[in-house]
């Protein structure tokens, strides 16, 4: 009897086991290329598992839709731009993680750009229409610092256009719907060699300050801290893994490195 309630247990363990769920990670990354959010999934679920790390990954194109799901269906793990954690009352709590890393550096820029037929209107215009990703309030500062042919782009009144991806921005400057566009300086370099005729048709007025790459934040009371520790250090030897190309084309992110407590 004894025999057969010990091998009833560990069957039980072993099913547990085998039945173990994914973990649940969220993506908000704006400023990240992959526009086919379906791919992505798909590619970044592929890239976990083979680290040994099995997870459900949800990427989000809008603020809207990332903010109602964190705190309807909260994740255990989310992956998003650093200004989000500088929100007011931030719920569910988020603890940083790892602040991922592209070419050995932790930061990146944007470059302001115009179409080369309509370059920037004149002081006392009407105001200037800017189409860029979401930025919290890192993004108002942004524009606010930057200068278009020495003098601060504030004269010319800029009014935000906000857009989900940083190719909307690109095509909505070409094309005349807005007078400039803030673009992650890596994307443009990507989205020109995609379509190099567009190239003709920009010109760069403007490049940022060194802005933070994206974190990778564990969700308060969701994920064991022996499991938070595991993942860290899988994704901090990510430099030379054969899996990590996802975590490259899509989200242009090539490393991580550890957040000290």
């Amino acid at each position: 009897m004894r025999l057969l309630l010990l091998s009833g247990l560990l069957l039980a363990v072993g099913s547990g086991a085998a039945t173990a769920e994914p973990s649940k990670v969220y993506s908000f990354v704006p400023d990240a290329p992959a526009v086919n959010l379906s791919w992505l999934k798909a590619g970044m679920e592929k890239a976990f598992g083979e680290a040994g790390f099995p997870v459900l990954f949800q990427p989000f194109a809008r603020l809207k839709d990332f903010d109602r799901e964190l705190k309807s269906a909260p994740p255990d793990l989310a992956i998003l731009p650093g200004w989000y954690l500088d929100r007011p009352q931030q719920e569910p709590a988020l603890r940083p993680l790892l602040r991922a890393s592209r070419r050995g550096e932790t930061v990146y820029r944007k470059v302001l750009i115009a179409a080369q037929d309509r370059p920037p209107g004149q002081p006392g215009q009407r105001a200037c229409t800017v189409a860029l990703t979401p930025g919290g309030s890192e993004v108002t500062e942004l524009v606010a610092g930057l200068s278009v042919d020495g003098r601060p782009l504030e004269e010319l009144r800029p009014s935000l256009v906000t857009v989900p991806k940083d190719s909307d921005a690109l095509f909505a400057v070409t094309l005349g719907q807005v007078d400039l566009a803030l673009v992650s300086e890596d994307n443009l370099t990507w989205l020109l060699g995609v379509n190099p005729r567009l190239a003709a048709r920009v010109q760069r007025l403007a490049s940022s300050p060194p802005l933070p790459l994206p974190v990778l934040c564990a969700v308060a009371g969701r994920l064991a801290p022996e499991q938070q520790a595991r993942l860290a250090d899988i994704l901090s030897r990510m430099h030379d893994a054969p899996w990590r190309q996802p975590f490259v084309e899509g989200l242009q992110i090539d490393d991580w490195q550890k957040i000290l407590p």
